[in-house]
Parts: C-alpha cells; structure tokens; sequence
C-alpha cells in the first residue's frame, strides 16, 4: 500500500510536467479584450507561470482508484518562447496535492524543478503544441489571452509502469503565464 501512495503521488507530481494530450473541444480565445496581435505574433518572449493548477485527477492502479487535485504555490517559473519555434523553462514551485484515497483524505506538498526544454507551435485550431525532447506533445487550449496574459489548459492522460502493472493517471492541467 505504502508503494502505491507514493507511486500515485510521483505519478501526480510527474504529470504536472509531462503528458499525453487528449482532445478537447475548446476551441480557443473567450476573452473579451481582443489582443492586439495574433498567438503566433504574441507568444515569443518570457513569461512568467503566476498559477499552476490540477483540477479533476484521477489514477488507477490495479483497480483501486485515486482522485486528486493540486495547486502550485511559491511559483518562479519562466517560460522564454523563442521564434524559431524552441522554448526553455526554468524554475521550480511546490505543488499542494489533495489526494483521497479509500475514503481517506491524504494531503501532501512536493517541491517540483520545472526545467523543460522543446518545441511550440500553433496548431491549426489556433491551440499550442509543445514538444519535450522524449516526450509525447502536449496541447493547451487557450481559454483566455490579452497581450500580457495568457491562461491555458490541457486534458492530460499519462500511463506509467511499475511492477508490471500500467498506472493510468487522467486530469486536467491549468497555467497561467504573463508578460
């Protein structure tokens, strides 16, 4: 039991990083306050992360199940956008997990290095892309932008071994940048 806690919660860590997307059908910008320039024209530059959070976690080990959900506090996270299509993170921040398992409520707060490096685009339906080098993409949906603030979102879902078992982990993943 002790080896699935922390299993689940390096799994929940892990995910806050790196992941699979899964479709969304958000189709982008709601904000009211048109930005000035288009996401491709805006995003090179560095920004700064004012809010990482995990809403509606769920993994599954052998079918025991546990919900969880995350919020980022001490956050120094940068992202730096280049335009030839390559960013670099730097940064770290703790992650404060809510994880309930077998009616159980179990809290837990782990220091996250966030320091990634790779590829953005936009896609076609106007969401980013990024690429980590040995990774699966991962895509956001923009659910708001003005010229200095950017607030996105991404279904995750990310499979993990251990012991010859797949540990499927799902949640939806939120980040707020600004200039």
């Amino acid at each position: 039991m002790k080896r699935f806690f922390a299993l689940a919660i390096g799994l929940a860590i892990f995910t806050s990083s790196c992941s699979k997307d899964e479709e969304n059908n958000n189709n982008g910008n709601n904000n009211q306050n048109t930005p000035s320039a288009t996401l491709e024209e805006a995003l090179p530059g560095t920004w700064e992360v004012t809010k990482i959070e995990q809403k509606n976690g769920v993994s599954d080990f052998g079918g025991m199940q546990m919900t969880f959900s995350g919020v980022g506090k001490d956050i120094n996270v940068s992202f730096t956008f280049n335009t030839d299509g390559t960013f670099e993170t730097a940064g770290s921040y703790t992650m404060d997990l809510t994880m309930s398992f077998m009616g159980q409520t179990i809290p837990q707060s782990q220091p996250v290095a966030f320091d990634n490096d790779g590829q953005w685009s936009i896609t076609s339906d106007g969401k980013i892309e990024f690429s980590y080098v040995g990774e699966d993409p991962v895509v956001y949906d923009v659910v708001s932008r003005t010229d200095n603030k950017l607030e996105l979102m991404a279904a995750v879902e990310q499979d993990q071994e251990f012991q010859g078992q797949t540990i499927r982990a799902t949640l939806d993943s939120y980040l707020t940048l600004e200039k």
